[in-house]
């Protein structure tokens, strides 16, 4: 499953940035938290992502997603 998420500068000042975002997943979608991947353009970068409430299949319901994007002044 492929979720596209979008972060604007607004300021016109380059830099780098925390985001930290929640996602509903469908249930069985997400089994294996190894499996995620945040892409800032088309370089992976370093995340930390944690189940916050699974399905009774212990699939991932709600999951937490944290990591840093680089903003540019365009």
């Amino acid at each position: 499953m492929e979720i596209p998420l979008s972060v604007t500068e607004t300021a016109g000042v380059a830099r780098h940035e925390p985001v930290t975002f929640g996602l509903p997943i469908p249930q069985g979608a997400l089994g294996d938290m190894d499996a995620i991947v945040l892409f800032d353009g088309k370089k992976s970068i370093p995340t930390q992502s944690r189940a916050l409430v699974r399905w009774p299949d212990r699939s991932v319901k709600w999951l937490l997603v944290s990591g840093r994007v680089e903003l540019t002044s365009d």
